[in-house]
């Protein structure tokens, strides 16, 4: 274990960690509008509201990110059912927001010393099908996760459920959730490097970013709203640096997974 983490210290440093996770952290902040009218856009064909997914957002992203997606949503989301899923439209912004997913897969292949032999429009291609895939898993999450009172109120019609259970059920829902997220990470390690990889290799460093990503995130929430007020710095752009400074941080955490991967498999 020791050594490990002194080969991922070193790693850090030579494997430019840091230039990684800045460059991700801007086409996250870049692609993450025309993300969000995409995943909203099919989140209309299943008729989930947009209160629904702003519910599952404040919990999982600061609360100053959190406002500025919400404020996006509220103003620009609202006409999405004049946006078609198939048009060209979202071709377009499908292409602009599988850019980190080409970044991330740059960082993955350099956490195996490997060099990209895909070629340029192969590799996009391939981040596309990958975003289709990250936004299929988010709704299959979001529609598990939304399952709430309503819906036990209305099966108490006509048969008896006990609060017990459904106690229950709210807990077992939000474990599917950050299950459905881990099995996005086990995807994306194990597909995105130009190298053939077994699923056992990559669930390591999948575990580490799950785990990371939700202590981390809580931490700085509360590092947020309790020690810092960014507004007297930066104004009313202190929203965007939080979001930037969260999206920078989220990743690297998700860099050195792919580098905690890579060293174990070294070792084997």
């Amino acid at each position: 274990m020791i050594d490990v983490v002194l080969e991922l210290k070193r790693r850090f440093n030579s494997h430019n960690v840091t230039a990684f996770s800045a460059q991700m952290a801007f086409f996250f902040f870049l692609s993450l509008f025309p993300f969000i009218i995409f995943l909203f856009s099919l989140l209309s064909l299943f008729d989930i509201s947009t209160a629904d997914i702003n519910f599952i957002l404040a919990r999982l992203i600061p609360a100053e990110g959190y406002n500025l997606i919400a404020n996006y949503s509220a103003n620009v989301v609202l006409d999405l059912k004049k946006l078609n899923v198939f048009s060209v439209s979202i071709l377009i912004i499908l292409w602009s927001a599988s850019r980190v997913i080409f970044a991330f897969t740059r960082s993955l292949n350099n956490s195996y010393s490997v060099e990209e032999t895909r070629g340029y429009f192969k590799t996009r291609i391939m981040g596309m099908i990958y975003t289709v895939v990250l936004m299929l898993m988010i709704i299959l999450g979001i529609v598990v996760t939304i399952t709430g009172e309503g819906f036990f109120n209305f099966v108490r019609k006509f048969i008896y459920v006990a609060r017990d259970f459904q106690s229950l059920f709210f807990l077992f829902k939000w474990i599917v959730y950050f299950g459905v997220f881990f099995v996005i990470l086990l995807i994306f390690y194990r597909n995105l490097p130009n190298l053939k990889l077994k699923l056992k290799s990559v669930i390591p460093g999948s575990v580490f970013a799950i785990f990371a990503i939700s202590i981390f995130t809580f931490l700085f929430s509360l590092y947020i709203n309790t020690f810092s007020n960014y507004s007297i710095l930066y104004g009313s752009l202190g929203a965007v640096v939080v979001l930037m400074m969260w999206l920078y941080l989220v990743s690297g955490i998700l860099v050195l997974g792919g580098e905690i991967n890579a060293i174990l498999m070294r070792k084997k």
